[in-house]
Protein backbone atom coordinates (compact mmCIF):
# COMPACT_ATOMS: atom_id res chain seq x y z
CA UNK A 1 0.00 0.00 0.00
CA UNK A 2 1.15 3.30 -0.68
CA UNK A 3 2.10 5.93 2.15
CA UNK A 4 0.46 8.84 1.89
CA UNK A 5 3.38 11.96 2.17
CA UNK A 6 3.72 15.42 1.39
CA UNK A 7 4.37 14.47 -2.36
CA UNK A 8 1.05 12.58 -2.64
CA UNK A 9 -0.62 15.43 -0.35
CA UNK A 10 0.93 18.21 -3.36
CA UNK A 11 -0.42 16.38 -6.14
CA UNK A 12 -3.61 15.53 -4.96
CA UNK A 13 -4.00 19.38 -4.67
CA UNK A 14 -2.70 20.06 -7.61
CA UNK A 15 -4.95 17.49 -9.73
CA UNK A 16 -7.90 19.01 -7.63
CA UNK A 17 -7.46 22.63 -7.85
CA UNK A 18 -6.94 21.71 -12.10
CA UNK A 19 -10.37 20.25 -11.74
CA UNK A 20 -11.96 22.86 -9.73
CA UNK A 21 -10.29 25.53 -12.33
CA UNK A 22 -11.25 23.75 -15.65
CA UNK A 23 -14.87 23.40 -14.26
CA UNK A 24 -15.14 27.00 -13.66
CA UNK A 25 -13.25 27.60 -17.08
CA UNK A 26 -15.91 25.46 -18.73
CA UNK A 27 -18.55 26.97 -16.87
CA UNK A 28 -19.75 23.79 -15.36
CA UNK A 29 -19.46 25.66 -11.82
CA UNK A 30 -20.06 29.26 -10.77
CA UNK A 31 -17.27 31.50 -8.90
CA UNK A 32 -19.39 30.75 -5.54
CA UNK A 33 -19.80 27.09 -5.96
CA UNK A 34 -15.37 27.44 -6.97
CA UNK A 35 -14.88 28.70 -3.30
CA UNK A 36 -17.38 26.28 -1.76
CA UNK A 37 -15.15 23.69 -3.42
CA UNK A 38 -11.98 25.15 -3.11
CA UNK A 39 -12.73 25.55 0.93
CA UNK A 40 -13.84 22.26 1.11
CA UNK A 41 -10.98 20.28 -0.33
CA UNK A 42 -8.64 22.61 1.73
CA UNK A 43 -9.94 21.73 5.22
CA UNK A 44 -10.47 18.18 4.29
CA UNK A 45 -7.01 17.68 2.36
CA UNK A 46 -5.11 19.15 5.62
CA UNK A 47 -6.66 16.51 7.87
CA UNK A 48 -5.95 13.23 5.76
CA UNK A 49 -3.53 10.98 7.86
CA UNK A 50 -3.87 8.02 5.18
CA UNK A 51 -3.95 6.55 2.12
CA UNK A 52 -7.09 4.81 2.80
CA UNK A 53 -8.31 8.32 4.25
CA UNK A 54 -7.21 10.14 1.41
CA UNK A 55 -9.14 7.28 -1.52
CA UNK A 56 -12.11 7.76 1.27
CA UNK A 57 -12.56 11.40 0.90
CA UNK A 58 -12.03 11.09 -2.96
CA UNK A 59 -15.06 9.17 -3.01
CA UNK A 60 -17.53 11.22 -0.83
CA UNK A 61 -15.67 13.90 -3.07
CA UNK A 62 -16.95 12.33 -6.00
CA UNK A 63 -20.41 12.04 -4.72
CA UNK A 64 -20.61 15.54 -3.52
CA UNK A 65 -19.42 17.02 -6.90
CA UNK A 66 -19.56 15.30 -10.39
CA UNK A 67 -16.55 17.14 -11.57
CA UNK A 68 -13.85 15.07 -9.32
CA UNK A 69 -15.70 11.74 -10.55
CA UNK A 70 -12.30 10.48 -11.80
CA UNK A 71 -9.91 11.55 -9.38
CA UNK A 72 -10.41 8.54 -7.08
CA UNK A 73 -9.98 6.42 -9.91
CA UNK A 74 -6.35 8.22 -10.80
CA UNK A 75 -5.07 7.97 -7.48
CA UNK A 76 -6.12 4.56 -6.83
CA UNK A 77 -4.75 3.30 -10.30
CA UNK A 78 -1.66 5.32 -9.16
CA UNK A 79 -1.18 3.07 -6.11
CA UNK A 80 -1.79 -0.24 -7.70
CA UNK A 81 1.17 0.45 -10.20
CA UNK A 82 3.63 1.45 -7.25
CA UNK A 83 2.39 -2.08 -5.26
CA UNK A 84 2.84 -4.06 -8.73
CA UNK A 85 6.22 -2.13 -9.15
CA UNK A 86 7.82 -2.86 -5.05
CA UNK A 87 6.70 -6.30 -5.87
CA UNK A 88 8.49 -6.32 -8.77
CA UNK A 89 11.72 -5.32 -7.66
CA UNK A 90 11.24 -7.65 -4.88
CA UNK A 91 11.08 -10.31 -6.74
CA UNK A 92 14.34 -8.97 -9.28
CA UNK A 93 16.29 -8.59 -6.04
CA UNK A 94 15.36 -12.08 -4.57
CA UNK A 95 16.53 -13.39 -8.35
CA UNK A 96 19.40 -11.85 -8.02
CA UNK A 97 20.40 -12.57 -5.03
CA UNK A 98 19.95 -16.96 -6.40
CA UNK A 99 22.25 -16.15 -9.36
Amino acid sequence: MNQYNQEIKTDLEKVLAERILLALDNKQIKLEEMKEMANYVLDKVENIKDYDQMLLFLTMLKEKWVIFKDVHGIFNAKNKQEGEQAVINKLENYLKGVN
